[in-house]
C-alpha cells in the first residue's frame, strides 16, 4: 500500500510540474502579445499624429511653403 501512495504522489507531482510549465509558457506568450500590442499602438499613434500634422499644415496646390497660410497679408497685386 505504501508503494501505491508513492506512485500516486509521484503522479500528482508530475501533473503539478506540467501545470506549472504550462502556466509559465502562457505567461511568456501573454507578455509577448502585450509587447506586440503596445508596439502596434505606438505605430498607430505615430501614424495618426503624422496625418494630423499634415492635415493641419495643409497640402496640395493651396498650401503655403511653410505649411500655414498667412491670412494677415494681402497677396493680391495692387493695381
Amino acid at each position: 500500500m505504501t508503494f501505491r501512495r508513492l506512485g500516486t504522489s509521484d503522479g500528482l507531482l508530475i501533473t503539478i510540474q506540467e501545470k506549472i510549465k504550462w502556466a509559465d509558457s502562457m505567461s511568456e506568450l501573454d507578455k509577448k502579445l502585450k509587447k506586440e500590442n503596445v508596439e502596434m499602438l505606438e505605430e498607430a499613434k505615430n501614424a495618426l499624429s503624422l496625418k494630423a500634422d499634415i492635415d493641419f499644415r495643409g497640402h496640395g496646390r493651396f498650401a503655403e511653403p511653410g505649411g500655414i497660410m498667412d491670412f494677415g497679408e494681402d497677396r493680391r497685386s495692387k493695381r
